[in-house]
């Protein structure tokens, strides 16, 4: 069982239409930022030392789920709004063990990062992150967000209606009683 974090924002009115190019870079904004936060809180790790004896974790997995911190828009559909993600996965573990034998790889490739919690937490990291981004991120977004439709309150959305690329999304099911 993989753990990916996935954090969600979007935006619960309906614009009427696409948003403006001000009112995505809002949301950029948001993301980038979000991300450099995430990152910038995402560090210090004891890597096993906290185990008696202690662990050792492979070098080359170090800093994997540091560097799996980005993000995603959607401007295309409603609900709008960004996604903050780290979809950090094992990675194979080289050489061998101290007795000869393999590393296993039962888990190479699962998603990680939603179970990393620090020594003495109860609470896995990300909880930590999502709330300091709400705190320190999302409040300025949102103001500048309502600035910018404000702004744009004059102007007309563009409204796109996007086709299925395959049949199966264009069908429903239903039965007649």
């Amino acid at each position: 069982m993989g753990a990916k974090i996935k954090l969600v924002v979007t935006l619960p009115n309906d614009l009427g239409g696409m948003l403006h190019e001000s009112e995505r870079t809002v949301l950029r904004d948001a993301g980038e930022d979000s991300v450099t936060l995430a990152q910038a809180m995402w560090v210090g790790w004891h890597y096993g030392r906290q185990y008696t004896p202690a662990r050792k974790y492979p070098k080359s997995q170090r800093g994997t789920s540091l560097g799996a911190w980005k993000y995603r828009t959607n401007f295309t559909e409603q609900p709008f709004g960004i996604q903050i993600i780290n979809n950090a996965k094992i990675k194979k573990r080289d050489g061998k063990k101290k007795n000869g034998g393999q590393y296993s790889t039962k888990s190479v490739g699962k998603q990680y990062a939603a179970y990393i919690t620090r020594v003495g937490d109860v609470d896995p990291e990300w909880m930590e992150v999502w709330k300091q981004i709400k705190k320190d991120v999302l409040k300025k977004a949102q103001q500048d967000l309502l600035e910018e439709v404000l702004n744009n309150i004059g102007r007309d959305r563009v409204t796109k209606e996007l086709r299925p690329r395959d049949i199966k999304a264009a069908t429903e099911k239903f039965t007649i009683t």
